[in-house]
């Protein structure tokens, strides 16, 4: 059975989901899986609304091969307008009409699928993503010394305020910055006055920046599984993290979670305090494990 990612795929700092497919196109390479060639393979991986137009052509066109279609996130919570609603409202539509296996990307996504009308008769899976472990690995402990400022770190290639930038704001006026730190890379809406702004970095060197820092710090709302989040993870950053969409099936006991201003703060002296016990506690597959489930769950049908 041969694999193929029908994803235009871009290279250097981007999204999410092209951060993700690109490292399971990597994995699926390296495992023997994974066909260039659409012709030759014999499923087609379909990403999100991105992909309603070469679904359905792939639909008539390709009768024979397999169409996986992996879902996550809900457009019309993070995103204003009706037009927004309705692709959400099509995606599921096209899930419900063409997909042979739908992959979501957390427990909470699939859950609001389910509001848009995902057919419950649909075969579906829940795979997580994950990220590069050659590029993302961990960093070792080291205890911090007197004095020592606990570096903070966020990174968003997006610059929607879904993405937690009330919450930075807040960050740059309210953190104690005698004891703390704190950098953003990525691309923000807001000029800080103390916290430090980096424009997006490329892999390599956005997870030496991780490597660099102690606590990743994720504010984002409503977003079915973070991509920015796993990477801190797996840099071995406890995360202080919003409790919102698919969030805590990430955190674990990597970090503690928060639902308003005052909780953020104490949840990053929560965390600040006992480094090394919320290191231990981060639990994050490797994307070659992921590429594994998405083969086993792809063979279920192909």
């Amino acid at each position: 059975m041969k694999i193929h990612i029908a994803y235009n795929l871009k290279s250097g700092p981007w999204g999410g989901g092209n951060q993700f497919l690109k490292a399971l196109q990597k994995t699926l390479i390296a495992s023997g899986d994974y066909s260039e060639l659409v012709s030759k393979s014999d499923a087609l991986i379909f990403n999100s609304y991105n992909d309603l137009w070469p679904i359905l052509k792939s639909y008539f066109l390709y009768p024979k091969k397999k169409i996986i279609y992996r879902l996550g996130p809900i457009f019309s919570t993070y995103r204003k307008g009706l037009r927004w609603k309705f692709i959400d409202k099509i995606t599921v539509v096209f899930a419900n009409l063409f997909s042979d296996l739908t992959i979501f990307q957390s427990n909470w996504s699939y859950e609001k699928a389910k509001e848009f009308g995902f057919s419950r008769n649909k075969k579906y899976t829940i795979i997580l993503n994950a990220v590069d472990a050659s590029v993302f690995y961990k960093k070792e402990y080291k205890e911090k010394k007197a004095g020592e400022k606990i570096k903070l770190i966020y990174s968003s290639w997006s610059s929607n305020m879904k993405k937690g930038f009330a919450y930075l704001k807040f960050l740059d006026e309210n953190l104690d910055f005698t004891k703390y730190e704190m950098t953003f890379v990525g691309n923000s809406p807001f000029v800080f006055k103390n916290i430090k702004i980096i424009k997006p970095l490329e892999s390599v060197k956005l997870a030496e920046k991780l490597r660099e820092s102690d606590i990743f710090i994720s504010p984002v709302e409503d977003d079915a599984c973070s991509n920015a989040l796993l990477e801190g993870l797996a840099s071995g950053l406890p995360a202080v993290s919003l409790k919102s969409g698919g969030n805590p099936e990430l955190v674990g006991l990597g970090g503690e979670l928060f639902s308003n201003e005052r909780e953020l703060l104490e949840s990053i002296d929560k965390v600040a305090g006992n480094l090394n016990f919320y290191q231990n506690g981060i639990k994050v597959k490797k994307i070659e494990e992921i590429g594994r489930e998405y083969v086993i769950a792809i063979k279920t049908v192909c």
